[in-house]
């Protein structure tokens, strides 16, 4: 979203001849996508995220061809960016177990993907599930402190 607020004001020029006609449009359009995926996700429970997936763009036939193709070229990196975010999600997940064994608690299970955590009380060392989504991942161990 980002990108087009920097760009909207240039787009939007009522005296550059090069302005897009329906600038308000595209911004609407793709303001209503990044909406879409806000309500996408919030319906969603988090351990519905190991198999969710980016939901398609909205359709954008309404507008010019000069605005299809700038928000192509915006949606560029979004499945990259989805995936970016699902691993914040386990990361965070995972430094939460981290405080509940520091905490004296048992570590959980990731929430996620249902898997456990590996817990090493001798190193003090918290390791994701031994599972090939974790291991894409990269998730780096936590070392727990003592209380």
């Amino acid at each position: 979203a980002c990108r087009l607020t920097l760009l909207l004001p240039v787009l939007a020029d009522v005296d550059d001849p090069e302005a897009l006609p329906d600038s308000a449009e595209m911004a609407d359009a793709y303001a209503s996508g990044y909406a879409g995926l806000v309500d996408h996700f919030n319906s969603e429970d988090v351990s519905d995220l190991s198999h969710l997936s980016c939901p398609p763009s909205p359709d954008f036939s309404h507008l010019t061809w000069k605005s299809r193709e700038m928000l192509a070229v915006f949606s560029i990196g979004e499945a990259s960016w989805f995936s970016g975010w699902k691993r914040a999600q386990s990361n965070a997940a995972m430094t939460q177990a981290a405080f509940a064994v520091m905490k004296g608690e048992p570590a959980p299970n990731d929430p996620i993907y249902g898997l456990p955590y590996r817990w090493d009380p001798e190193t003090r060392t918290l390791t994701a599930p031994d599972s090939p989504a974790f291991k894409e991942m990269g998730l780096k161990p936590i070392k727990v402190p003592r209380k």
